[in-house]
């Protein structure tokens, strides 16, 4: 494998299948992501994550190995297909990985130590059960909630979330799909206004619809985002660009960062949210309208 330039991306794919087994279809799936996605990536991938892998616990980690890649899975145990799956370079040290899987949805976390990064793959498939979902998202909450409460870290949450109503311009949910899938929807987007989290991928990922996303507290580190074709399936692969070298240690210094009257330059995250809550409360607002026109 020919060295990557000194800047590093991580990819999103829905892959409809990659069972490695002789009579399956899709046993070439995984040369090809190699040959033809990795060994000619112009950048370091510090991770991969895949949807819909439709592998099974017979299916060992050596049949859908990656060279220089450890495979962290979560795949769907009683229904077919689904699954979600993290590949994560072999030189970063993870820790924390946890699976998720109610038969509906799925869901792989880990924490890359030396980077102080979480990442996840997620799969919420399109029927799923409100209250699958909901599940699914607190088990995600929980896992952040551990390991934020006391160190900062950079978080990239991936997959397909099979969300085409979110209009992601607006951040608002068209109800064309039914309340069900209304209801899940305003469940990620409350999800990402509690983390502060920003979805990057703003161009379709399968047809018109943007099915394939990423959320991150960190948007600023993101440099670009691609959403190409494959002929490994009908949805998109997603390619995202970081504006630095996540193999070097000091990686965040080669990152502009914000000035200080920036949005990015505040520290939500210490916020005293009970105490402003409760200002608000407290505030006359029929008063202070009336303040402001009279300051006119």
């Amino acid at each position: 494998m020919e060295q990557p330039s000194t800047n590093s991306s991580f990819l999103l794919l829905n892959a409809q299948g990659i069972v490695p087994q002789a009579t399956s279809t899709q046993r070439w799936k995984i040369p090809y992501i190699v040959d033809t996605i990795i060994n000619n990536s112009d950048s370091f991938l510090p991770f991969i994550a895949i949807t819909e892998t439709w592998l099974k616990s017979y299916i060992t980690d050596s049949q859908v190995n990656i060279p220089h890649y450890n495979a962290f899975r979560a795949d769907r145990s009683n229904i077919i297909r689904g699954g979600a799956m993290l590949y994560i370079h072999e030189s970063l040290p993870v820790s924390g990985d946890v699976v998720y899987d109610d038969g509906h949805c799925e869901a792989i976390l880990c924490t890359i130590d030396n980077l102080d990064t979480i990442v996840a793959a997620v799969y919420r498939p399109p029927n799923a059960p409100e209250s699958s979902f909901l599940k699914m998202m607190e088990n995600l909450q929980s896992y952040l909630d551990d390991r934020l409460d006391s160190k900062h870290h950079d978080v990239y949450i991936t997959g397909d979330f099979n969300f085409p109503n979110i209009n992601w311009n607006s951040m608002s949910v068209e109800r064309s799909l039914g309340a069900g899938a209304t209801s899940s929807a305003q469940v990620l987007l409350s999800f990402m206004d509690r983390n502060f989290f920003t979805q990057v991928v703003n161009t379709p990922t399968r047809i018109n619809n943007i099915l394939d996303i990423v959320l991150t507290n960190t948007p600023r580190y993101i440099s670009d985002v691609h959403s190409n074709t494959t002929k490994l399936s009908d949805h998109n692969l997603v390619k995202i660009d970081l504006g630095y070298d996540c193999r070097n240690i000091d990686y965040r210094q080669s990152v502009k960062e914000p000035g200080i009257f920036s949005f990015y330059s505040l520290d939500l995250h210490e916020g005293d949210y009970e105490s402003m809550n409760m200002h608000m409360k407290n505030i006359n607002w029929s008063m202070l309208y009336d303040m402001c026109r009279d300051d006119k």
